[in-house]
C-alpha cells in the first residue's frame, strides 16, 4: 500500500492505495507507468521500472555508447500544474542542496518530453539522477543484517540529517522508501567506515524546502530519523544469536540507538538534541565499548559536545561540572524527595548526574582507587540515574505506555551497573551473585517470569531487563504490571541494592529522574509520576529535575487529593536562580564561574588553542558596551563590533550555560586564522549569528514568540538610549538596562494567562 496520484486524473486524495487499484475516473491502475514503462526517453534507454511515488515514477536507464546508468524520475506536467508545483525550481533546489554532499543523490539534468506509456502519450517533466544500486531502507531491514551494518546505516542517517541542516533545508519526505542503502563494489570501499561496502543515500527531493512541512499528520526529518532508528533497534532485537561477543555488540548498539532516539523523540521546538557529529560518535562508542566504559578517557571532538548533558555519561561529569564552593551537590543530596528546577540549559541534568554512583566512583585526575573508596564510604547515598526522555515512544508525541514499570526496569538495570562498577574498584565490596538479589525483587514486585538462563550472570539479567523494557513500549493485551504500589516497589529495590554491598548497607538510595517535564510528558502522566514517586522514606528518595511551571500545574500529594507542598512533601532547589546569581552582571564571581566552565571543557577539547578564555576574548565592561550601543547611530559600522569580552559572555548567560558554550564554540571555530585576542567584530558577528539562530527557533515554534522577543529588545534598546540622553542632560546619574519583566496575574482567565506565561518562559 502507498499514496499514489493518477498520471491522467490528479486529485487531492492522499489515502493509501494499491498499485493495482483503478483510478475512479479513467479506471487505469495507479501502477500502469510501471507495468507499461516507456522504452526510451530522449536518448535514455529504459532498462527497468523501479518504483512509483505519489507524483512520479522512476526508471533505471542507460545513456550513450558507454551505456552509463542513470535514474529517470518522470512526472506528468499537468499533474505538477494541478498541485501548483514548479518543476524547474524543484530541480534547481535539488541541485543546490546536493552540491558537495556525500549522502544526497545528485541531479544531472532535467527537461520536458513526450513519453509513451503503452497506448498513451503524456507530456512529462523528466529529472536525470545518479543511479544508486541497492535496496531501500524498508527492504534492507527485511534482510539478515549485522550489528556493524546497522551501525553504519545509523551513522549515515545522521550524516543525511546533518547535510540537510548544513544547507538550511529539510527533505520533508524522508520515509523508508526515500532512503537507499547503496551496495558498493569492493574497489569503492569507504575508508574508515564501519561497514565499508554500504552507504545510505537520500533520494526523491521533490519536497525539499527551507522550512519543515511537518504537522500533526506529517513527520519532519528528525522524527522520520527516529522512526528509522526504532526500526534498526527492532531489527537488532530480532537478530538473537548465541550468547557471545557478537550478541553483546547487538545489545550495546541497540541500547545506544534507543538512548539516541530519546534525544530526538520530543517535539522539535521543545528540545536541543546533540549535533549529528556527536550522535555518530555515540554509535561508534557502542561498537568499541567494553565492560568498563568508565575507563575510557574523556575527549570532546567539538567544544559543545554534551552541552546537552543527557548525552554525557555520568563518569565524565566530575571533569566538567562546576559547583561553586562545592555547595550545590551538598544541597541536593540531603534526605528526602527533591525537585531541581531551572530554565533549559542551566545545568540541571549535569548536576543530577553528579550524584549518580558512576560519577562518585570516578577517580579525579590525581586520585588513586583507595581515595575513591574512601569517598564512597563517606557518601551517605547511592545515586541511580534515569531520564524521562527514555519513556517516550512515538516521534513528536507525549505517549508514554507503562511509565512506572519501565522506570522500575531502568532502575534495576542501573543498580546492576552500579554494583558492577563497584566490583571493579574492589571485588570484595560486592556480594557473590548480587544480581540474584535484584532478580528476587523483580520477581516479587513485577509480573514477569525469570528463568534460570536469565539468572546465569549479571549480564544475562541485564539483557533480560533490556528486552523487557523494549517490550513494554509496544501495545500488549496483558503487559506486566507492578504487583503493589510504586512506593513499595522502589523501597524493595532500594533495600535490595543495600544488600548488594557492605558499604551500601546503610546508604540512602537516591532515584535520580531527569526531565520530569511538561515539555516531554503529558500532564496526567506527570501527575501520576509525581504522586507515585514523591514519597517520604528514610531508605530511599526520588530526586527529579523539572520546571517551576510544572510544579504549579501537576504536583499533587501521594493521596492525589491536594496539591503537594514544598517543605512538607518535598524540597525545591532552584538551580536556574543559583546560576543566574553566579553570573549576574557579568563581573567578579560571574566571570570566574563562566571562565571555569569554559576552561574545564577546553582541557578535554581535542583542538585546544593553548589560551584561556580571557586571553581569547579580552574584556570590556558592560557599562562601556551599553554606552557604545547608546551613542552609535543605526547606520554606524561600529555597531558590528559592540559585543566582545569575557564580561559580555558572562552577562549573556541569564541561567542558560548551554548558550554560552555554543557561543564560545562559534568563536573558536573562527579563531584559527586570527591572532588572539579575537577581534571585537569577529566576536560580535558570533553574537549576531547565535541570535539569528535563536530567533529562527522561536519563529519555527510560533511566529508570535519571535514578535515578543523583538518587541522586548526594541523597548529595552529605546529605554537604554533614552537614559543615555537623560544622563548627558544631567537628568539621571546612570544608564538603564532592562533585562526582565515582572508579570502579575490577578483577573480574567488566569489559567489561560498562566499557560501563556509558561509558554513564554519555556521558549
Amino acid at each position: 500500500m502507498g499514496k499514489y496520484c493518477c498520471f491522467l486524473h490528479p486529485s487531492h486524495d492522499y489515502g493509501d492505495k494499491s498499485l493495482d487499484d483503478p483510478c475512479p475516473v479513467c479506471r487505469r491502475p495507479y501502477g500502469f507507468p510501471l507495468t507499461q514503462p516507456p522504452a526510451e526517453v530522449r536518448q535514455y534507454r529504459v532498462v527497468e521500472a523501479k518504483a512509483r511515488g505519489f507524483y512520479s515514477a522512476t526508471y533505471r536507464c542507460v545513456y550513450g555508447s558507454l551505456e552509463q546508468p542513470y535514474i529517470l524520475k518522470v512526472s506528468p506536467v499537468e499533474l505538477y500544474s494541478f498541485f501548483q508545483k514548479d518543476f524547474a525550481a524543484e530541480c534547481k533546489t535539488h541541485s543546490d542542496v546536493a552540491q558537495g554532499t556525500e549522502h544526497i543523490v545528485k541531479i544531472r539534468d532535467y527537461f520536458v518530453e513526450l513519453v509513451d506509456f503503452g497506448d498513451i502519450r503524456i507530456r512529462c517533466n523528466v529529472a536525470v539522477l545518479d543511479n544508486i544500486e541497492g535496496p531501500v531502507l524498508r527492504e534492507f531491514l527485511l534482510e539478515q543484517v549485522s550489528a556493524r551494518s546497522v551501525a553504519q546505516v545509523a551513522i549515515d542517517l545522521f550524516r543525511i540529517w546533518g547535510e540537510f541542516c548544513n544547507k538550511l533545508s529539510y527533505h520533508n519526505d524522508l520515509h523508508e522508501d526515500n532512503i537507499v542503502v547503496e551496495q558498493l563494489a569492493k574497489d569503492a570501499r569507504r575508508a574508515e567506515a564501519i561497514d565499508p561496502l554500504i552507504r545510505a543515500m537520500a533520494i526523491d527531493l521533490g519536497s525539499v524546502a527551507s522550512d519543515s512541512k511537518s504537522d500533526n499528520l506529517r513527520l519532519g526529518d528528525r522524527h522520520w530519523l527516529c522512526k528509522h532508528l526504532q526500526s534498526l533497534v527492532q531489527r537488532l532485537r530480532q537478530e538473537r544469536r548465541t550468547i557471545d561477543d557478537a550478541d553483546d555488540l547487538d545489545v550495546r548498539l541497540a541500547e545506544q540507538l534507543e538512548r539516541i532516539t530519546g534525544f530526538l523523540l520530543p517535539r522539535v521546538a521543545l528540545s536541543r538534541p546533540p549535533v549529528p557529529e556527536q550522535l555518530m560518535s555515540m554509535v561508534r562508542e557502542a561498537l568499541t565499548a567494553t565492560q568498563r566504559p568508565w575507563a575510557k578517557p574523556l575527549q570532546l571532538e567539538r567544544f559543545s559536545d554534551s552541552y546537552n548533558a543527557g548525552a554525557l555519561d555520568s563518569w565524565y561529569v566530575p571533569f566538567l561540572l562546576v559547583d561553586p564552593r562545592n555547595q550545590w551537590l551538598k544541597m541536593i543530596t540531603s534526605a528526602g524527595p527533591l525537585l531541581v528546577t531551572g530554565m533549559r540549559g542551566c545545568g540541571k541534568t549535569m548536576l543530577l548526574r553528579g550524584v549518580d554512583f558512576h560519577a562518585r566512583a570516578t577517580p579525579e585526575e590525581t586520585e588513586q582507587i583507595p581515595h575513591v573508596m574512601d569517598r564512597l564510604r563517606k557518601d551517605g547515598f547511592v545515586g541511580l540515574f534515569v531520564s524521562c526522555m527514555n519513556l517516550l515512544v512515538n516521534p513528536g508525541s507525549t505517549e508514554t505506555p507503562a511509565p512506572l514499570e519501565r522506570l522500575f526496569c531502568a532502575y534495576c538495570i542501573e543498580a546492576i551497573r552500579a554494583a558492577r562498577h563497584l566490583r571493579e574498584l574492589d571485588d570484595q565490596m560486592v556480594v557473590p551473585d548480587y544480581h540474584r538479589i535484584i532478580a528476587d525483587v523483580i520477581g516479587a514486585e513485577l509480573e514477569v517470569g525469570l528463568d534460570e538462563n536469565d539468572l546465569a550472570t549479571d549480564h544475562e539479567l541485564e539483557r533480560r531487563l533490556l528486552r523487557l523494557s523494549t517490550s513494554l513500549k509496544s501495545p500488549s493485551p496483558q503487559p506486566p504490571h507492578l504487583k503493589g504500589s510504586p512506593a513499595d516497589a522502589f523501597l524493595a529495590l532500594a533495600q535490595a541494592v543495600r544488600r548488594c554491598s557492605p558499604i551500601w548497607a546503610t546508604k540512602r538510595i537516591f532515584y535520580l529522574l531527569d526531565d520530569a517535564s511538561t515539555r516531554f510528558l503529558q500532564e496526567d502522566v506527570l501527575n501520576d509520576l509525581f504522586s507515585s514517586l514523591v514519597f517520604q522514606n528514610p531508605v530511599c528518595a526520588f530526586k527529579l529535575t523539572t520546571e517551576a511551571q510544572t510544579l504549579e500545574m501537576v504536583l499533587h500529594s501521594p493521596g492525589l487529593v491536594e496539591r503537594a507542598r514544598a517543605g512538607r512533601d518535598y524540597d525545591v532547589f532552584d538551580l536556574g536562580a543559583q546560576v543566574y546569581e553566579e553570573t549576574r552582571g557579568g563581573t567578579g564571581a560571574g566571570k570566574l564561574f563562566i571562565e571555569e566552565v569554559l576552561e574545564r571543557r577546553a582541557k578535554y577539547y581535542t583542538a585546544q588553542l593553548g589560551a584561556t578564555p580571557r586571553q581569547v576574548l579580552d574584556d570590556c565592561t558592560l557599562e562601556d558596551i551599553a554606552r557604545n550601543i547608546a551613542r552609535l547611530k543605526a547606520t554606524s559600522g561600529e555597531r558590528r563590533s559592540v559585543y566582545f569580552g569575557l564580561s559580555a559572555l558572562s552577562a549573556v548567560c541569564v541561567g542558560d550555560i548551554g548558550d554560552v558554550i555554543s557561543l564560545y564554540e562559534l568563536m573558536l571555530e573562527r579563531a584559527v586564522a586570527h591572532s588572539l585576542p579575537l577581534t571585537p567584530k569577529l566576536q560580535s558577528d558570533c553574537y549576531l549569528e547565535l541570535s539569528k539562530k535563536r530567533l529562527y527557533d522561536l519563529d519555527r515554534r510560533e511566529s508570535r514568540l519571535k514578535d515578543f522577543a523583538l518587541t522586548f529588545a526594541d523597548a529595552s534598546h529605546t529605554l537604554l538610549v533614552r537614559s543615555a540622553r537623560e544622563a548627558n542632560d544631567g537628568k539621571t546619574a546612570r544608564l538603564r538596562q532592562y533585562a526582565g519583566i515582572y508579570v502579575r496575574i490577578t483577573a480574567g482567565d488566569t489559567r489561560q494567562q498562566s499557560q501563556t506565561i509558561r509558554e513564554l518562559i519555556d521558549a
